[in-house]
């Protein structure tokens, strides 16, 4: 049951992460070629830092499953987590400035929601 759940996991962070980041991009692009306003330009940040932790989420994932197992040391993994945190919380904060309008700005609230989540399921799973 644990490794069904680990495989899932997987192509979740491997799979779908990347498009929903690609997606994220490309929507938001597409719909803001015209002047910025505050409230857009803070989506725009919300979005980097979404996409930050989203990237470092991918890149831990993958290098645990390529070296066969936790190589990193244990001290550094809650150090992984905080920074994944915080890139993910900032993604929410940068959100404060002005209640999203378009489809481009409901992804950066999203995409830091889900990757909250994925830390806070990280940090939970430590054993402390």
């Amino acid at each position: 049951m644990l490794a069904t759940l680990n495989v899932l996991f997987m192509g979740l962070v491997l799979g779908g992460l990347p498009a929903w980041v690609t997606w994220g991009w490309v929507t938001w692009v597409r719909n803001h070629a015209k002047p910025l306003r505050p409230a857009a330009v803070l989506s725009l940040l919300g979005l980097a830092f979404a996409s930050a932790s989203a990237l470092l989420e991918m890149g831990s994932v993958l290098y645990l499953q390529l070296s066969r197992g936790p190589s990193l040391e244990p001290a550094s993994l809650p150090e992984l987590h905080a920074v994944g945190l915080v890139f993910a919380g900032l993604g929410l904060v940068s959100l404060l400035g002005g209640m999203p309008r378009t489809p481009a700005e409901r992804t950066t609230p999203a995409l830091s929601l889900a990757m909250l989540a994925i830390w806070a399921l990280h940090v939970c799973s430590q054993d402390l």
